[in-house]
């Protein structure tokens, strides 16, 4: 049997993307892809597994997807086949002591990541009943509408007399209509322990993307609970100077060796802009619907000009932020003191220039800075680019604009925009 790989895509533009360009995935993007897919169901995966194992050549998981080596992709598949139609024969292995719980789900999720759950809508001694229920409760409800939410249904196993601990509960997830989609979670069986290092959910497929830099794309799977964003760097695409300092200042959040991991621009709720790190790229669609409200914020000239190069992330962020400027006075060691703060810029580099008597009295400190200062932000400052060093002269009794780029300079800058905090 053949496999259709793209299909599996989440994302209908990367699909398209693939399709056109007649991508040939290997055997372990295929089931990387396979895996990753929230639109079909657990019986449709294992039979695109099988076709991986009868119809694609075998290859060793390399330590490009995975942590440690393992033979064969094909002998990978099979054990995980197996072990996956354990737990589901297990779900349905009804005997004492054991009830099923149920909740609904407001997204398409892969095992292990964060999803939005309803409370418990009841306890029973069989899941047919308890997925018959769900369907029915749905349907007389109304609390969801399949042409907005990917609903999904969760029903969990649960033993009596044991303290409850969901984690190493056997938990299913189902479709609307009550196809088993795949297993939420389980406890681990024996037979694991050589491939449970391996998760295939962690391979790094490096695909090649339809999207480019300030790109408006929004994640396929959630549609009506996530707002848009605007692509900052993907792999395949050059980083920019605030892609590198994002990746290396939040390692935690942007292993870009896992997860397939890109840099955004997004809008908080007050409709102010950050990078962010995301995951995974290849989720991503681009937004065709129009910008409302905040959103509007991303299609606007700042932002293209700041993806085109032509002005730094300050000051795009701080176009539509109030802004006030404050001026230090500093020596060449660890002291500084504020002078004052200041509406214009221009203000602040005329306060700094002709004050030399006030802030370098008795020779009290050399240097002197102009730092602006975002309102209303947890973290004032964006970045080091904007603040501008001063350094008194004698001959002149006046403070001269000082960039010669030595390690004072920068030690200077720096400590100019920790000292606004």
């Amino acid at each position: 049997m053949g496999i259709d790989i793209y299909s599996f895509l989440n994302s209908s533009d990367v699909e398209d993307y693939l399709r056109q360009k007649k991508y040939e995935f290997n055997a372990l993007q295929a089931a990387a892809v396979i895996y990753r897919s929230w639109k079909k169901s657990f019986a449709e995966k294992n039979e695109a597994y099988k076709a991986i194992i009868n119809n694609m050549a075998d290859m060793p998981i390399s330590g490009d997807f995975f942590l440690e080596q393992y033979p064969s992709i094909h002998d990978y598949l099979r054990r995980y086949i197996d072990i996956q139609n354990k737990l589901v024969d297990m779900f349905y292995r009804k005997s004492e002591g054991i009830v099923y719980r149920s909740k609904t789900m407001a997204k398409a999720i892969l095992p292990g990541d964060e999803c939005e759950y309803r409370p418990d809508r009841g306890i029973f001694y069989d899941p047919d009943e308890c997925l018959k229920y769900l369907i029915k409760d749905k349907k007389r409800t109304g609390y969801y509408n399949d042409g907005g939410y990917i609903v999904r249904y969760l029903i969990e196993q649960v033993r009596i007399g044991i303290p409850d601990d969901s984690t190493n509960n056997l938990s299913l997830t189902f479709d609307s209509l009550g196809t088993i989609m795949g297993i939420d979670r389980a406890p681990k069986l024996p037979e694991e322990d050589e491939i449970s290092r391996f998760t295939l959910g962690y391979a790094k497929l490096d695909l090649p993307m339809p999207f480019k830099r300030g790109d408006i794309l929004i994640k396929s799977d959630m549609r009506n609970t996530q707002h848009p964003i605007a692509l900052s760097w993907c792999p395949g695409l050059e980083k920019g100077w605030d892609d590198e300092k994002f990746l290396i200042f939040h390692p935690e959040t942007c292993k870009i060796e896992d997860y397939m991991r890109c840099t955004v621009l997004k809008m908080d709720p007050q409709g102010r802009l950050y990078m962010d790190g995301d995951d995974p790229y290849i989720d991503y669609e681009y937004y065709r619907d129009e910008l409302q409200g905040n959103n509007e914020l991303l299609a606007r000239d700042a932002v293209r000009d700041y993806f085109d190069g032509k002005i730094n992330f300050m000051k795009l962020v701080s176009a539509d932020m109030e802004v006030i400027y404050l001026v230090k006075a500093m020596d060449d060691s660890e002291c500084c003191d504020t002078i004052g703060y200041f509406d214009r810029k221009s203000d602040a580099i005329s306060c700094v220039r002709y004050n030399a008597g006030d802030m370098n009295e008795a020779g009290a400190y050399d240097f002197g800075a102009v730092v602006p200062i975002m309102l209303k932000r947890l973290y004032p400052i964006a970045s080091t680019d904007d603040v501008l060093l001063f350094k008194y002269e004698r001959d002149k009794d006046e403070y001269v604009e000082f960039n010669d780029g030595s390690e004072l300079y920068n030690k200077l800058i720096n400590r100019a925009a920790g000292c606004a905090f």
